[in-house]
């Protein structure tokens, strides 16, 4: 009888810590930010510091300030459907122009290049806190632009 009674208690026993280990292996497999909604990924561009708005400053043409900055020159830049590049998406305007298009940042080389309607522009740029700095040639000038993020 007594041991009857033990092999009893010891499938009870088994039966118990089985019961335990699925328990704990299920409390232990989900995650507190599994909530059901799509978590954002983050795009590469946004350690850079690139996107945002930005509204053009000063306009300096072979070292000579431009007067004729209007006060409304703007440039913006988004993320694109592909988060692990540098790429993205602009949207360049001001007084008679408006310009869509993409862009490759490369920072490395503090290279950004402007892709839209059948033209590709290459500038040299630097970022330091709000201030965004192009420099390139046009037409045999040397052209300086800064930005102010908005």
């Amino acid at each position: 009888m007594k041991k009857l009674y033990l092999k009893k208690n010891m499938k009870t026993y088994r039966f118990f810590n089985l019961f335990i280990l699925i328990i704990s292996l299920l409390i232990t497999s989900c995650s507190d930010d599994d909530t059901g909604q799509e978590v954002k990924q983050s795009d590469n561009l946004e350690q850079h510091n690139v996107l945002g708005e930005w509204q053009l400053e000063v306009r300096t043409i072979n070292g000579i300030t431009d007067a004729a900055v209007e006060c409304c020159d703007f440039i913006t830049f988004s993320t694109d459907d592909i988060k692990n590049d540098l790429s993205g998406n602009f949207s360049a305007n001001g007084t008679g122009y408006e310009t869509n298009g993409t862009f490759d940042l490369n920072p490395t080389e503090s290279i950004i290049q402007f892709n839209f309607d059948n033209e590709v522009l290459i500038y040299n740029y630097e970022i330091n806190g709000n201030a965004l700095s192009f420099t390139y040639e046009e037409d045999g000038d040397a052209i300086e632009e800064l930005w102010r993020k908005q």
